[in-house]
Parts: C-alpha cells; structure tokens; sequence
C-alpha cells in the first residue's frame, strides 16, 4: 500500500499541496501539473535532446549522449568531429571549436589557432599560437616557448605566465 506525502507551500497569500509517492504501489493517479517522484532523482530530471540524465553525487545531471574530439599538429593537419582530415597552408588564424547559441547554461569558449610560415618557403605553414578562451580568461601557448603557458585575464588587466621549471 502506498503512502501520500504532502508539503506545503504558499506565496501572495494561497497554499498548495505537492505530493510525493513514498510507497511501491504504481496504481496511484498522478495530478495534472505533478509528477510521481519514487526515489531516484532522474524520474523528474528533464534533460534535453541528446542528453541523457545520471545520478552523480545524488544529483540529478544531464550529461550530453555523445563526445567528441578534434585536433591538429605538424604543418598543421586538422581533425575535425565529423571524422573529415584538412590541411590548412594559410597564415590565417583558424577556429579550431567554439560555443554557439543562447544556452545561457553553457559556459562560451573557444579554441583558434594562428599559423606562420615556415622559414622563407610560403607554400608551407605551421602552427605558431594555440589560444583558448574560456571564463573571461584567454590562455595560450606560443611556439618556441616550450613548457611555457600564458594566462591573461582582460577583464581585470592581469598577466601571468607557468613554466615547468617553476
């Protein structure tokens, strides 16, 4: 047999009565405007499409259905998500990914590289400044300064620079 729990709420002065199941018993109706709770957080976690809710430290979270990866190296060679391989000579800076939309959930970034030429020969290019920017803070890494990253935080005016010697 099942038990109905109720918890009162009130705001301007009206009150309502949420109910949560508490027993096993499934021939309990279900009121317009609620839904049957029984027990675990991702019965009443709506995530959107192509997520996929999971318990994580008792807490319901959506977590996306799919990953993926992207990347470059040599003069450069480019790997994107949808499996496609380029080859980008140019002296251009390329976005590599970057958020887009209004999901004001999601927390804007971006990644973009900058290539030079390589010595005198201007048909070949490579790789010279890796940039992501993300939380209002651009982080970098330079060619030729190997072990060294940079962090610079625009909004604030600051600089800072991590090497792995220090």
């Amino acid at each position: 047999m099942s038990q109905l729990h109720f918890n009162g709420c009130s705001a301007r002065g009206r009150s309502s009565k949420i109910a949560r199941n508490l027993g096993h018993d499934n021939s309990l109706p279900v009121l317009e405007g609620l839904r049957r709770e029984d027990g675990h957080p991702c019965k009443v976690k709506l995530c959107r499409p192509k997520e996929t809710c999971q318990v994580k430290d008792g807490q319901a979270v959506c977590v996306p259905d799919y990953t993926g990866h992207c990347w470059c190296w040599g003069d450069p060679h480019c790997h994107t998500f949808d499996g496609y391989s380029y080859d980008f000579q140019g002296t251009c800076s390329y976005v590599l990914i970057q958020s887009t939309g209004v999901d004001q959930s999601l927390v804007p970034f971006s990644v973009v590289i900058k290539n030079e030429n390589r010595g005198d020969n201007k048909a070949v290019s490579y790789v010279k400044l890796v940039s992501i920017r993300v939380y209002e803070q651009v982080i970098s890494i330079h060619k030729q300064e190997n072990g060294r990253v940079r962090c610079d935080d625009p909004g604030r005016g600051t600089k800072a620079t991590q090497s792995d010697n220090q």
